[in-house]
């Protein structure tokens, strides 16, 4: 018998695939966590929340756009073919001058809305002629 002495090689991978994996979900967990300390505490900024903590949203449909925070709704309807993004740039520039501070604004698009009206909403939601806007833009589709 070749190599009778019994002893058989260790499979080290299904091991390395199990630290792998632990690695990975606890790097996962620590990135939700929040802060530099790795400990989420409750003054962790959420994004898209001024300071009263209720986060802007512009909805982009079909019929045009609303913006929303909290309970108050604006809604700006399309004229005709074109979604209004002057208007929207406008009011978004009234809020920012009364002094919405939130740093980040989400934009929630309906799936049937073209790609190109999107972009320019985006373009529309970052600045205006006076400067900036809202640089920081997150993307959330539209729930129904």
């Amino acid at each position: 018998m070749a190599g009778g002495s019994g002893e058989g090689d260790l499979n080290l991978v299904p091991y390395m695939d199990i630290m792998v994996t632990l690695i990975l979900s606890m790097v996962f967990t620590i990135s939700l966590l929040g802060d530099d300390t790795g400990f989420a505490t409750d003054e962790v900024d959420v994004p898209g929340r001024g300071a009263g903590g209720v986060p802007l949203i512009v909805a982009v449909g079909l019929e045009g756009y609303e913006v929303r925070q909290g309970d108050a709704r604006l809604e700006l309807p399309r004229e005709g073919a074109e979604w209004p993004t002057d208007r929207l740039a406008a009011v978004l520039r009234d809020l920012r001058d009364a002094g919405e501070d939130a740093p980040t604004i989400t934009v929630s698009p309906e799936a049937a809305v073209p790609y190109r009206i999107v972009i320019a909403t985006l373009d529309a939601l970052r600045a205006d002629a006076q400067g900036p806007l809202f640089p920081d833009v997150a993307l959330q589709l539209a729930r129904r």
